[in-house]
């Protein structure tokens, strides 16, 4: 529930963005009622935080002594708001930010980012910012392994001898927010961290 970001007023729109108490380089609020004012009336429900749909698929192979596995997972249907590309990002272009961040200039006539201003230093709309969607398929883990069994004596009652090796965390085949967001926990400053592991299974 926010206000509605359409873009960033440009440099021929001085005149409309003066109705609004606005200038080119500041964030553009959509008027949802059309009163020339913007106000809390304004508001509106623009997504929300929880997935709409969650999905899960796990395969398992086999050939003979080889097996592996992939598990993938995915949520679509739902907005984030990483406060390194909203709240974060104060308008004096002093304070720490993404790297890709560019701001507002006559010369760069983004509509993602408002104008550096130190005067102001803080957009009166900037929480409209830096909302994009948390949709994305993973891979969550990806298991290969090799069972010894048939190399040990039968005298050894060896139920199973398997040799694995799993990867987890290993990468997204999809996301739709940015490069540096992760989109289960887009307010944490570090990435889910990848993990290999080794291992033996053996039982008699």
């Amino acid at each position: 529930y926010d206000y509605e970001n359409i873009g960033v007023w440009q440099s021929d729109e001085a005149e409309a963005a003066a109705k609004y108490a606005a200038k080119p380089g500041d964030y553009k609020i959509k008027d949802q009622n059309n009163d020339g004012a913007i106000g809390e009336q304004d508001k509106v429900i623009l997504g929300q935080r929880d997935p709409k749909v969650i999905t899960s698929l796990y395969n398992v192979f086999q050939w003979k002594n080889f097996d592996a596995s992939i598990n993938l997972n995915g949520a679509f249907g739902y907005l984030i708001h990483p406060n390194t590309y909203s709240g974060l990002i104060w308008r004096d272009g002093l304070r720490w930010q993404p790297k890709n961040v560019k701001f507002w200039t006559p010369d760069n006539p983004t509509n993602e980012y408002c104008r550096a201003d130190k005067a102001t230093s803080v957009d009166p709309y900037n929480s409209t910012s830096g909302y994009m969607s948390g949709d994305y398929i993973k891979i969550q883990d990806v298991t290969i392994g090799y069972n010894f069994k048939s190399l040990a004596p039968a005298s050894w009652g060896i139920g199973k001898l398997r040799l694995y090796a799993q990867i987890r965390n290993p990468g997204y085949l999809y996301k739709a927010c940015k490069n540096d967001v992760t989109p289960e926990a887009p307010n944490f400053d570090y990435n889910i961290p990848t993990i290999y592991t080794m291992g033996i299974n053996f039982d008699f």
